[in-house]
């Protein structure tokens, strides 16, 4: 990407303005070096100017040709229904394996019918970078707040009109160049990212807070709603366009994987989904061009981090582990605000619920707590243990029983909802047993099921098990109630999975 390289210079410029040079100077003992501090200084502040010039240039100029494509021919597109990724025929009870006297099947060597290796992954926009480079607001007056998830977030005071357009002709160019030139844009632009890195957010979670931005400043107008977030995305270099419904306009996001249950519609071989529910099913009309062409990047649906929501636990649920009746309970508490955020995250594949990173607070209850229940164990046992904890910790109930929708369970959601299935128990133990022991585990999906299989790094152990790359991935089914390591369900001890790694 032409900017990479030039958004990368500018952190660099930045670190090095934000050195503590005349201190630094100061501390130096000779003429000669306080004279190279001096000149590093002054060449990082000529840096500095040019880079931003440079910059703020390329910007100048994505807008401008941006600004003619949305003064283009705005013509229909189809909109693809949503993909579903739901496993049918579930379960409705989680099955029971037969008792350990009953005579043993003979082992089965598991045969993948497709191994889906992890995607190809992207590095963090670049045009991310404020000019002052930190985390929280500065010290102004500020006269808006709203509310992110249960945290209260401020930004200045700013006026933006309402855009002012004619569906039949569609000229939104002027629009475009208004925010441009507005002098409060940048400032706003920066109060975001300000807020993206106070609030820890990954990609999706800033597409969420530039819309309640959006909303705050134009609490009567849909159509500036989605003109706005669609500005502030694309500033900060994100693959966003709009879209005319009968309803209005509405934002059309591109993301690096694919989202499930969402509407979605192809421009010259680009998916871009349709943000609001609402209208994703009617006829949509758009133009030709893209922000900055190639230079924009999709939004990475898998978070890169948790956020970082209001700290202080007021609203919040907890679980027991009674049903778990080989140890005694142990409670797990959640945040009513972090369950929300990730009750509203995109349906992903399941094996991009394993890629996200853990939140401090189940690393801290539950992954702390289960270390100190192996102690001492063998890797084995340990992992027969964890085992034994899924199958029995938890309620069983499928999605549509317990939601009216397929929903798949971030690793902490487990502690929140009354109950899960085979894909959610999948998730955790393969959670619980990479974060303890460091395995390697891999999804096994059949026509009904998801279970896992992982590699104990020893092929003398027996039982159901599958070789992928030389290594030997024993059956491990979280929703067999009382199966041990190496046994399958009877229905799906003769299919070819899916296999995903990780």
């Amino acid at each position: 990407m032409r900017h990479t390289s030039l958004t990368s210079s500018l952190a660099v410029l930045l670190a090095l303005a934000s050195m503590p040079w005349q201190a630094a100077a100061q501390s130096q003992q000779t003429d000669w070096e306080k004279a190279f501090w001096e000149r590093a200084k002054s060449h990082a502040q000529s840096f500095d100017s040019t880079t931003r010039s440079h910059f703020e240039q390329m910007r100048s100029n994505f807008n401008a040709e941006y600004a003619d494509a949305l003064d283009g021919i705005w013509k229909h597109y189809e909109v693809l229904p949503p993909a579903d990724n739901s496993i049918k025929k579930k379960p409705r009870k989680a099955p029971v394996a037969p008792k350990p006297d009953t005579a043993p099947l003979k082992p089965v060597d598991i045969v993948p019918s497709k191994i889906v290796l992890p995607p190809v992954s992207i590095d963090p926009v670049p045009l991310t970078i404020p000019k002052d480079p930190t985390p929280t607001l500065p010290d102004r007056s500020r006269g808006l707040s709203f509310d992110f998830y249960g945290t209260t977030c401020e930004i200045g005071d700013y006026n933006f009109d309402p855009i002012d357009y004619n569906p039949q002709s569609m000229k939104l160019g002027s629009e475009w160049k208004k925010l441009e030139a507005d002098g409060d844009m940048q400032s706003l632009i920066d109060d975001c990212l300000r807020l993206r890195e106070a609030l820890s957010l990954c990609d999706i979670g800033y597409l969420w807070l530039t819309e309640h931005v959006a909303k705050k400043i134009y609490p009567s107008s849909t159509d500036s709603q989605a003109f706005l977030t669609s500005y502030l995305l694309n500033q900060t270099g994100y693959d966003v366009k709009l879209g005319l419904t009968d309803k209005g306009l509405t934002l059309l996001y591109n993301t690096d994987l694919p989202v499930y249950g969402c509407c979605s519609v192809n421009f010259n071989g680009r998916k871009y989904y349709v943000r609001d529910s609402l209208v994703e099913r009617r006829p949509i009309r758009s133009y030709e061009g893209l922000y900055a062409a190639n230079e924009a990047i999709p939004l990475r649906l898998t978070p890169d981090r948790m956020p970082a929501l209001d700290t202080e636990m007021k609203d919040t649920v907890q679980y027991s582990s009674k049903l778990w009746v080989v140890e005694p309970e142990f409670k797990v508490t959640v945040s009513r605000p972090d369950m929300k955020f990730l009750a509203d995250y995109p349906w992903m594949s399941w094996e991009n619920y394993l890629r996200a990173p853990l939140t401090d607070n189940f690393r801290n209850q539950v992954v702390e707590t289960m270390r100190e229940k192996v102690k001492g164990l063998d890797t084995f046992d340990g992992v027969r243990k964890l085992l034994s904890y899924v199958q029995y910790g938890f309620n069983y109930m499928t999605d549509p029983q317990q939601y009216g929708h397929e929903k798949v369970n971030f690793p902490e959601e487990n502690f929140f909802y009354p109950a899960n299935d085979c894909e959610d128990r999948a998730i955790l133990l393969a959670t619980l047993v990479r974060e303890i022991y460091g395995l390697d585990v891999v999804l096994l999906h059949y026509d009904g099921h998801l279970s896992t299989a992982i590699d104990f790094r020893d092929p003398t152990i027996k039982g159901d098990a599958i070789n992928i790359d030389g290594h030997h991935y024993v059956m491990c089914d979280p929703t067999f109630i009382g199966a041990p390591i190496g046994m399958s369900m009877p229905n799906y001890r003769n299919q070819q999975p899916i296999v995903y790694k990780q």
